[in-house]
């Protein structure tokens, strides 16, 4: 019998971070830098008695340590454990051990790579453990989500990357400074611009205008004319002080007054890379095969691991409805749901996130109500 059915591209799943078609794409090796947090335990010997013998466990395994008369002090003792626990077999690969002044500190030596130390026996009150970095593993860098840049690796060429969230970029903060030198009756004016948008803010004295009264007019007339979410003013009696509530949302601004005398300075501006998600972007995370996955996991790069990153070309990305392509892109960045995860993409604005340039960033099709085809250009 003849074949009746025939399986169209359209059939096939769309996996997230996979190539969309075989067009030209520019494809970045980076490490995914999610740092984690190393553990770090401290161990303070308190008492010196020549003969004593201290004790603990490194999860579940007993160890013991007799004082000597060479070691004169806690602080010889602390020298010696040091020498002891850095030689052990068993442990020596999850965490080296330095010693000063009576401590011992036990650095681990991979993020979510942890023990459990405890004091046990006789002397354990002479044996003082705590946990000041408790052990945390980085997170994955899930397919088909943006990436944002984070240097170098150290004393090498290979780039870091990692997922885009406000958790991973900055707030830009904005301090000016008004100086009243001339007429008290002055209008004072700063206008701030967010995704295109003006927003005009003013003061006028009344002729015995003070510096605390044009930052708190100018606070409250600002506050009133923008949206909820993209910039906050603030004031401390000196200065106004903008700052970006979603931090990798940046903003433009700009001040004056109707009178040459009367001036404005810029106090400070942060201005770094990492305030505007746009400038930080590196690409998107293109999907792997050769990384196992099951069930219980988001497919993704875990942390510290080599990661292929598209810097231009076509491809999948999630969506928590269905697009219209002709709509503007947004990317995730706060306020995360299991439809809407960090680093994914939408066509409409909304609480924490924030509108990418269209420049390097358009829809090309939507696939379903969870699936779209992204054209990223990151160059």
């Amino acid at each position: 019998m003849s074949q009746q059915t025939y399986e169209l591209t359209s059939d096939r799943p769309a996996l997230l971070g996979a190539h969309a078609d075989l067009g030209p794409c520019d494809v970045l090796s980076g490490i995914n830098s999610s740092p984690g947090a190393a553990q770090v335990d401290t161990v303070t010997i308190t008492n010196y008695v020549d003969g004593k013998t201290l004790t603990w466990t490194i999860d579940g395994v007993a160890f013991s340590y007799a004082m000597t008369t060479a070691d004169v002090n806690t602080t010889g003792v602390a020298s010696s454990i040091k020498a002891q626990m850095q030689q052990d077999p068993l442990f020596g690969g999850k965490f080296y051990a330095t010693s000063a002044l009576g401590v011992v500190t036990l650095t681990g030596r991979f993020p979510g790579v942890g023990w459990t130390l405890v004091a046990t026996g006789t002397w354990a009150a002479d044996f003082t453990v705590a946990n000041p970095t408790a052990s945390a593993a980085g997170a994955a860098l899930p397919y088909g989500r943006l990436t944002v840049d984070d240097g170098q690796v150290t004393g090498r060429s290979s780039k870091k990357v990692k997922l885009a969230s406000s958790a991973n970029l900055t707030a830009r903060i904005v301090v000016l400074t008004p100086t009243i030198g001339g007429a008290a009756s002055t209008g004072f004016y700063v206008n701030i611009k967010v995704k295109g948008i003006l927003y005009e803010g003013s003061y006028l004295g009344d002729g015995t205008a003070t510096v605390q009264e044009v930052v708190e007019g100018l606070t409250t007339d600002l506050n009133a004319k923008l949206p909820a979410a993209p910039v906050v003013v603030t004031e401390n009696n000196t200065t106004l002080i903008l700052t970006a509530e979603v931090a990798g949302l940046t903003f433009e601004y700009g001040f004056g007054s109707n009178d040459s005398t009367n001036t404005w300075a810029v106090t400070s501006d942060t201005g770094l890379k990492s305030d505007d998600v746009n400038e930080a972007a590196s690409g998107i995370a293109l999907r792997s095969d050769s990384i196992e996955t099951n069930s219980d996991t988001v497919p993704g790069y875990p942390a510290n691991r080599a990661c292929s990153i598209m810097r231009q070309g076509r491809i999948v990305v999630q969506t928590p409805t269905q697009i219209t392509a002709t709509k503007r892109v947004f990317v995730r960045m706060a306020s995360a749901t299991t439809a809407s995860p960090l680093g994914s993409f939408d066509d409409d604005a909304g609480t924490g996130l924030i509108e990418l340039d269209s420049r390097r960033f358009r829809w090309i099709a939507a696939l379903s109500t969870t699936r779209a085809v992204l054209q990223v250009n990151c160059d």
